[in-house]
């Protein structure tokens, strides 16, 4: 299993309030869609084990104009994206997290996805879906390749 760390620099002001004694670092990313993007591949190497426990996502920037698609019949259509995009992952367990003022989806599982796992988190002032899956087809109908969230 792999961790990303956080490691700030001696110039790096860890606390939101000078007296907090338990601060946490912000990370801020702006004028992204995509705040985090996780890849694999279906067939040969897809992305295992990935575990966001206690994060915080916000403010990714406005998807309503992006180009969208329609996943199946009917009167909707989807954007294929969100503040978190997961494509060719098993075993992804997301929890304890916060998604707020998101412009788009929080959560996207888009193609081939196995065994994720959401729990624990909020979602608050999203601009799409919470959370959203779409899998892949062959000739736009055939979804007997594996390539859908399950």
């Amino acid at each position: 299993s792999k961790l990303l760390y956080f490691y700030p620099n001696h110039t790096a002001s860890l606390c939101n309030n000078a007296k907090s004694s338990h601060c946490i670092p912000d990370l801020v990313a702006t004028n992204l869609k995509t705040l985090l993007k996780l890849e694999g591949h279906k067939d040969d190497n897809p992305l295992q084990g990935v575990q966001l426990i206690g994060l915080g996502f916000r403010d990714a920037a406005k998807t309503y104009m992006e180009q969208w698609g329609v996943p199946s019949g009917g009167d909707w259509a989807l954007h294929r994206g969100g503040a978190v995009h997961l494509h060719g992952t098993e075993n992804v367990t997301i929890s304890d997290c916060l998604f707020s003022r998101l412009d788009g989806n929080a959560i996207m599982l888009s193609g081939y996805n196995r065994y994720a796992t959401v729990t624990r988190s909020e979602f608050s002032w999203i601009g799409d879906g919470a959370m959203a899956t779409w899998g892949e087809t062959k000739r736009g109908y055939d979804a007997t390749g594996g390539a859908q969230p399950r």
